[in-house]
């Protein structure tokens, strides 16, 4: 597997794309579409590709085999509020004014959906919110079950559609804990390993099971409608679960977040990359990837 340092996509990315309509939604040199899905509280190296044997994770381990695993990258926050609206926004938590949890942004602030639709697209969240005002993120509104109702709706008109999973939060009730053996678990090092660990973590791996499963049916989506090659479509795991060290917590656990991105047209399959990256990032870089001018006055900077 190939490692490369430094600004990764400017080492890949010629960012030289047809701006001009198109017709033909499928035509290479189109406006790339956009997929984001998230995980809710997931830390970073639980999955398979970032090291972790024991949780099963074959479509996030898929990903990364055709796309860039990003080793060191970071939210500003370990809380679910602060971390998206940084995610969406581009400005540290401090700068929008949603830093503490449950709390919104600044009245007038804008966000991706504002920045992708000056540029032609339609941009569309399906699942958790945990933003505001709703003025300052006027996603469309995509129920999980028209997915593919929204990525197909218009052959030639780029998308971006963001899917917020609830999963692996807390409470840990979805997915098959009965595939994981407590007893045959590997704990790690920092935790105490008790019978109450044992359950809560099996629990946990099968909830990031269950979530890989709904990353799986976005892929599938993707897929259906044949425009693959053309969508960058990003994973991305939040801040780390609640266990110690994790949410909540300024330490690895809490901070550091699993990034991987796939791009057929210009990223090489199973790339990694070692430069710092921070999920205020994410705006500017998705911003030049799809041939749009640099939003002044953004804490992020592009990949």
């Amino acid at each position: 597997m190939k490692t490369m340092t430094g600004w990764p996509f400017l080492l890949f990315l010629p960012f030289c794309m047809d701006l001009q309509a198109i017709e033909d939604g499928n035509k290479a040199g189109a406006r790339p579409d956009i997929v984001l899905i998230l995980a809710d509280d997931q830390t970073w190296s639980d999955s398979g590709c970032y090291g972790n044997s024991q949780v099963r994770t074959p479509n996030i381990d898929r990903l990364a085999a055709e796309g860039m695993r990003f080793t060191r990258a970071f939210t500003a926050t370990a809380m679910c509020a602060p971390t998206r609206q940084q995610l969406y926004t581009g400005l540290f938590p401090v700068r929008n004014g949603a830093y503490p949890n449950h709390s919104k942004v600044k009245p007038g602030t804008r966000s991706i959906v504002h920045f992708l639709r000056k540029l032609g697209y339609r941009v569309g969240l399906s699942g958790k919110k945990h933003f505001g005002p709703p003025d300052s993120f006027p996603f469309e509104n995509v129920p999980r079950a028209q997915l593919g109702k929204f990525i197909g709706r218009k052959k030639g008109e780029p998308y971006c559609l963001v899917v917020t999973s609830h999963s692996p939060h807390l409470p840990w009730t979805e997915g098959d804990a009965s595939a994981y053996d407590p007893a045959a678990v590997k704990i790690p090092a920092r935790f105490v390993d008790t019978p109450q660990t044992r359950a809560s973590l099996v629990k946990y791996y099968a909830e990031i099971t269950d979530f890989d499963r709904e990353l799986g049916e976005c892929l599938a989506a993707v897929k259906k409608f044949g425009r693959e090659e053309d969508t960058i479509f990003i994973y991305t795991s939040e801040q780390g679960a609640q266990f110690p060290g994790g949410k909540w917590t300024c330490y690895d656990m809490g901070l550091h977040v699993a990034l991987v991105v796939r791009w057929p047209r210009k990223i090489k399959a199973g790339s990694v990359a070692n430069a710092m990256v921070q999920y205020v990032d994410v705006v500017p870089t998705l911003l030049e990837a799809v041939g749009g001018s640099a939003v002044e006055g953004l804490d992020g900077r592009s990949f």
